[in-house]
C-alpha cells in the first residue's frame, strides 16, 4: 500500500474498522468554518535526510547526497521570509533519518 514500506521494515497498519470509518465520511459530517484563516510561514526544510522514499517528497535526498542547512542559510531564509510579510517559519526535518544517514550525525558533530 506505501511505497518502501516492506523494503525498510516500516510498520503502516491501520485498524480495518478505522479505515470503515473514514470511508464512510460525508462532506455533512464536517460542518464548514465560520471563516477562514491563515498564517503567511516562510518553509524552511533543515535537511534532506529522511528514512522514507515518499514519491511525491521534493526535498528527500538518498543516503550520502542528503544535506543539512547551515545556520547562517537558516538566518536567511528567515530574513527572506520576513521581508515577504511572513509571521511564522515552518521548520521540517527528515523523519527518525538515524538508520541510514550516519554522515548527518557526523555533520551534527560539528
Amino acid at each position: 500500500m506505501i511505497p518502501a514500506a516492506d523494503e525498510y521494515d516500516i510498520d503502516i497498519s491501520v485498524p480495518e474498522a478505522g479505515i470503515e470509518r473514514l470511508l464512510d465520511a460525508t462532506p455533512d459530517d464536517a460542518p464548514a468554518a465560520d471563516a477562514l484563516t491563515f498564517s503567511r510561514n516562510v518553509f524552511i526544510p533543515l535537511t534532506t535526510a529522511c528514512r522514507y522514499t515518499c514519491t511525491y517528497c521534493t526535498y528527500y535526498d538518498v543516503p550520502g547526497e542528503a544535506t543539512l542547512m547551515s545556520p547562517e542559510e537558516i538566518r536567511e531564509e528567515c530574513r527572506i521570509g520576513a521581508d515577504a510579510g511572513c509571521t511564522e517559519a515552518l521548520f521540517t526535518f527528515g523523519d527518525d533519518p538515524d538508520e541510514r544517514y550516519t554522515a548527518i550525525h557526523e555533520q551534527l558533530a560539528e
